[in-house]
């Protein structure tokens, strides 16, 4: 279609996406109302029809970022969207079939993942995206092994600032925790682009981090030494789809949350991370409201762009796990740091260095061989990391509470 191809189908969806967004912000400039103004002029007979801001209706603002093209549904979704509706969880998960339809009207869903984006999702809006969402993963499934699967899923963008080692936290799990270790990845959709864990996992070649298709997967056999890794090209045709848009549009949508929630494999356990203040209680709910997950850990204030751990800090640890066939999970609120094992803290501009795959690559390989890197941070960065997933998962398996609980305020 040549709405995917060349500059005009990309400025189209940059242009979507930005009125969409100058629609719905809390509070319009002088210059945003004249903008509107500008936009409400193109159509005047729709006026009267949806939320008027800045002189310009909801319809209005419609019909310039897309004209008449694109689903009856999606745009009776966009403009519920434009009015500042929330969505029920049923029209939650009809938006999410239409975002994820490659034949609809590209602009008209770029517009919407923006709209999302800036306002923030309810939680029925979580459970139908979310829903929708998995129901993009084609045929997977676990077969066979009787292991627990835990999945470990990254930020896709990456870091630059510090080494990510989540092959290692997979080994540890695995020998420790008698688990199968399963990395969700993929292609970053910016605005990062340093080494995330598809670029480690494959870099670590097939033997060690091999890659398991999209069809049923079999774990009886024994555990590669990195775990298993889950490519989302493999895993789902319409999530990758939209990694050229993000990259186009550069705002992270929803997506950027919600893709480390696919769970193809049927994981027990979701091993996430989530930098921001505010997503470490949104994740959680999302796991605990809105996924199959049987238990989960959170990790926030770790190191940006993976599950790994800083020595400048503590990191917090939502832990939730659903017992005796309960939907709501058992909580558990903790932190841990370099001064649980010991350690002095280091300012963070102190492990913060250029960093690149093969670096990364050659401290992972080292370090498991023979248990060691040669980098002193790096091996009690895993060091501390690995003993705070020990604690998290003493909690899921025995109800263990070897940290004092942060109480909520």
């Amino acid at each position: 279609k040549a709405e995917w191809e060349g500059e005009e189908g990309e400025m189209r969806q940059r242009a979507a996406s930005f009125l969409g967004t100058l629609f719905v912000k809390v509070s319009l400039l002088d210059t945003d109302e004249d903008l509107l103004s500008r936009v409400a002029a193109l159509s005047p007979p729709l006026a009267s029809q949806g939320l008027v801001r800045g002189g310009c209706s909801s319809a209005q603002l419609l019909s310039a970022a897309v004209g008449e093209r694109g689903s009856g549904a999606l745009r009776a979704l966009a403009l519920k969207l434009l009015d500042g509706e929330s969505l029920s969880e049923g029209d939650a998960h009809a938006l999410g079939r239409c975002l994820f339809d490659k034949d609809d009207c590209v602009d008209l869903q770029v517009l919407c993942m923006h709209l999302l984006r800036v306002r923030y999702e309810t939680p029925d809006e979580w459970r139908g995206l979310l829903r929708a969402q998995q129901e993009t993963v084609g045929g997977a499934g676990k077969a066979g092994g009787g292991k627990r699967v835990v999945q470990i899923a990254d930020p896709f963008d990456g870091t630059h600032k510090s080494d990510a080692f989540s092959p290692l936290i997979a080994k540890h799990l695995q020998e420790r925790w008698h688990v199968v270790a399963v990395g969700q990845c993929g292609l970053s959709s910016g605005p990062k682009y340093g080494p995330n864990l598809r670029d480690i996992s494959v870099s670590l070649g097939e033997g060690d981090a091999p890659f398991v298709g999209g069809g049923k997967a079999d774990f009886g056999g024994e555990a590669p030494l990195f775990g298993w890794y889950a490519d989302q090209s493999d895993v789902s045709g319409a999530l990758d789809r939209w990694v050229s848009l993000r990259r186009n549009i550069i705002k992270r949508p929803f997506l950027a949350t919600s893709e480390k929630f696919v769970n193809p494999f049927g994981a027990e356990i979701l091993l996430a991370s989530a930098f921001h203040p505010s997503f470490g209680e949104k994740m959680f709910d999302m796991a605990e409201t809105a996924s199959e997950f049987k238990a989960c850990v959170i990790v926030r204030k770790g190191t940006e762009g993976s599950t790994s751990m800083s020595l400048s800090r503590n990191a917090e640890f939502l832990v939730g796990v659903r017992r005796d066939g309960v939907s709501s999970m058992d909580r558990y609120h903790f932190e841990f740091g370099p001064s649980d094992l010991g350690m002095d803290t280091v300012p963070e501009k102190d492990q913060q260095y250029e960093i690149t795959t093969d670096t990364v690559v050659a401290k992972i390989k080292a370090h498991a061989e023979k248990g060691s890197s040669g980098d002193e941070m790096f091996d009690k960065r895993v060091k501390v990391t690995c003993a705070a997933m020990d604690v998290a998962m003493a909690f899921i398996d025995k109800g263990e509470k070897l940290k004092e609980e942060v109480k909520s305020s």
